[in-house]
């Protein structure tokens, strides 16, 4: 055992001694080739782009695009096929009540005929309202008839609404 410390410690001030120290901080210092001097008639780069690095990182990623879409398939399938039995039910879940009806409609512009059709024929047709209180409903062109003639009610310019306003002109 104590073999082993006297090698650690031999190994330990070997890297760490002073001179060791200062080697991997200075290093052997390399200098770097002279830039190349640009030519007046030089309008463009004298080297491309390195194609091999630009292209493994574009497989790169649809790599990993394939492998995060594969994963979360295999996820969402997984999920699918084997729900939480002892999951509980939203409370809004027990508050629905479905309908005997489908949602969707089947023909689209048959039901806005259909709806357009029965709301001519009160706009354009007599009827009760509301039998107990006189009510009724006149088709619409009598109606604009009767208000070009009548004009629109105006009230009296001494009452006060509830908004504390007279209600006449200003």
């Amino acid at each position: 055992m104590s073999k082993l410390l006297k090698i650690i410690g031999r190994m330990l001030k070997q890297v760490f001694s002073p001179a060791a120290v200062w080697r991997g901080l200075v290093g052997r210092r390399t200098v770097p080739p002279p830039a190349p001097t640009p030519r007046a008639d030089d309008g463009h780069e004298r080297s491309d782009v390195q194609a091999i690095p630009v292209l493994m990182t574009g497989v790169g990623l649809l790599v990993t695009v394939a492998v995060i879409s594969a994963v979360v398939w295999g996820l969402f399938t997984f999920l699918v096929d084997h729900p939480r039995a002892d999951a509980p039910l939203s409370p809004l879940a027990s508050q629905r009540v479905p309908s005997g009806a489908p949602r969707l409609e089947v023909a689209p512009r048959t039901a806005l005929a259909d709806t357009l059709r029965r709301s001519d024929a009160v706009l354009g047709s007599y009827g009760w309202v509301d039998r107990q209180h006189s009510i009724v409903h006149i088709p619409i062109d009598h109606a604009i008839e009767l208000l070009a003639q009548r004009g629109l009610p105006v009230r009296s310019t001494g009452t006060i609404s509830a908004t504390g306003s007279t209600g006449g002109p200003k």
